[in-house]
């Protein structure tokens, strides 16, 4: 099948870790940007309206959006982005930047497109959209290389923008799905993988026995509390691993575990390998 989006393409993808005394603001930026927080938390004003981030947060931003970023003062946020061009002609020499004011010169052609279900800033959260996280960061990855092919750049525009359009159609699965209880759990620890949690301080934030937790737990995710727990920090660890050049014992603080030999073992029981090859692995894709 054809793409609905044949033109489109990926011209930057990075990410970025702020400190409290950052402040950046592109008052014109010529795309369609997929922005989301790694870890940390902090404000972004993107064409006047405020929006705070917090870890898996994710905004779509309109062509020609003006954006501030403000980080948290204590915990400065690590985002990452995606500058996705809707039109850019095929035979037009590709520029890997992206304009980000009226004064700055852009090959003729490249343009945005009206796109299904999306109207102006699109907001949402990659805990519920592991298709497009998995996209979204494949797509930083490969921008770190020094070679770029332009049929790969194009497929993941292609790809990004056939995902976002899916994720925000009203015409959803009708299938078994988590509680939102359960899911407002879920994001409860991700946002406080720092701090000790223990199975009956989460059935204390959703209102019921750890019993009932338990059960939930067992029956929409396979796992138990303890293990949702682990799981959440091993996963934040994957990220910072593969995004990131902190040290591993640093990670493991920065997920809740500050004991570096008992990292390591949780990360190779639920990843099977250590987090040091782990992170070469992550290197090279």
């Amino acid at each position: 099948m054809r793409s609905p989006f044949p033109a489109a393409i990926v011209l930057c993808a990075n990410d970025f870790q702020f400190t409290r005394h950052d402040h950046v603001y592109n008052p014109q930026v010529y795309s369609r940007m997929l922005l989301w927080c790694k870890v940390g938390t902090g404000r972004v004003v993107v064409g006047g309206v405020s929006h705070d981030l917090n870890a898996d947060d994710f905004l779509f931003m309109p062509w020609e959006h003006s954006i501030c970023y403000t980080p948290d003062k204590r915990h400065p946020f690590l985002v990452a982005g995606v500058h996705i061009i809707p039109v850019y002609p095929r035979r037009t020499p590709v520029v890997y930047s992206v304009k980000h004011r009226a004064s700055d010169k852009r090959a003729a052609g490249i343009n945005d497109m009206r796109l299904p279900h999306i109207t102006g800033v699109m907001r949402g959260s990659f805990t519920d959209t592991p298709a497009l996280r998995d996209i979204a960061e494949y797509t930083v990855r490969w921008f770190q290389r020094d070679n770029r092919d332009e049929w790969i750049a194009r497929y993941l525009g292609q790809t990004m923008l056939a995902e976002i359009v899916r994720v925000f159609s009203p015409v959803k699965d009708t299938g078994q799905h988590m509680p939102d209880w359960l899911r407002q759990v879920r994001d409860h620890i991700r946002r406080n993988l720092t701090k000790r949690m223990r199975v009956d301080d989460l059935a204390g934030f959703a209102r019921c026995s750890a019993s009932t937790l338990t059960r939930a737990c067992r029956r929409y995710l396979a796992i138990t509390p303890t293990q949702l727990i682990n799981q959440e920090r091993i996963t934040r660890a994957q990220h910072l691993l593969a995004s990131t050049r902190l040290p591993i014992a640093v990670i493991g603080a920065r997920v809740g575990i500050d004991d570096p030999y008992y990292f390591s073992k949780l990360f190779r029981r639920f990843s099977g390998q250590t987090a040091r090859a782990y992170r070469q692995r992550a290197s090279l894709v």
